[in-house]
């Protein structure tokens, strides 16, 4: 009887669906070094699957499966040297996704994770510009992830990830406006109000 588990590599997919697979691969693993501790091996595999999925897009930019997934893998990236506190690496992914990020939502603009992408590349940019002394462009940034993660909210029932997304942003937010505890613009209205909105 033959075997019911058949093969994924190349041979057996398109290369490019396999190439698909494997950025997704890489970015989890780099998640998963990244929660483990193991700092420069997350970010190289990170790196390598948005080097993939940049490399796809060449070929596959307006195809809402290889759009979405790229996506996803550049925004994580952006978020784990983020969290990573590798502000200046933060702020050079953010710069190089986010015209490819504002292209692929034009090219499905109904689409809410391509919505959610751009608002996460907003957020790792706000938190590496604050961490730079850059408050006010800090600010900016943090508005912009709110306004995209707030029109998704207003258009489409809740969702979990989405909502902690947006009620982390207005947290940052109103850190960065007027939290006594971090190096802040001294707005404390505006900090209460963002955080009332948490």
């Amino acid at each position: 009887m033959p075997s019911k588990i058949s093969k994924t590599g190349p041979d057996q997919v398109g290369r490019d669906d396999y190439l698909l697979v494997q950025a997704q691969l890489h970015g989890k693993i780099g998640e998963v070094l990244s929660a483990t501790g193991l700092s420069r091996d997350s970010v190289a595999e990170s790196a390598l699957a948005g080097r993939i999925a940049r490399d796809l897009m060449v070929r596959h930019e307006g195809d809402l499966r290889f759009d979405t997934v790229a996506a996803a893998t550049l925004s994580a990236h952006s978020q784990l040297l983020a969290n990573k506190s590798m502000s200046e690496a933060t702020l050079a992914s953010v710069t190089e996704n986010r015209p490819l990020l504002m292209r692929l939502a034009a090219h499905h603009p109904g689409d809410p994770e391509l919505s959610v992408c751009l608002a996460s590349d907003y957020s790792a940019e706000g938190r590496a510009m604050a961490a730079t002394g850059n408050l006010k462009g800090s600010v900016e940034s943090y508005q912009k992830a709110i306004e995209l993660l707030e029109e998704l909210q207003r258009k489409l029932p809740h969702n979990p990830s989405r909502d902690r997304m947006l009620m982390l942003s207005y947290s940052h937010l109103g850190d960065t406006l007027g939290n006594p505890q971090f190096h802040n613009l001294g707005d404390y209205a505006g900090a209460e109000a963002a955080y009332e909105k948490m």
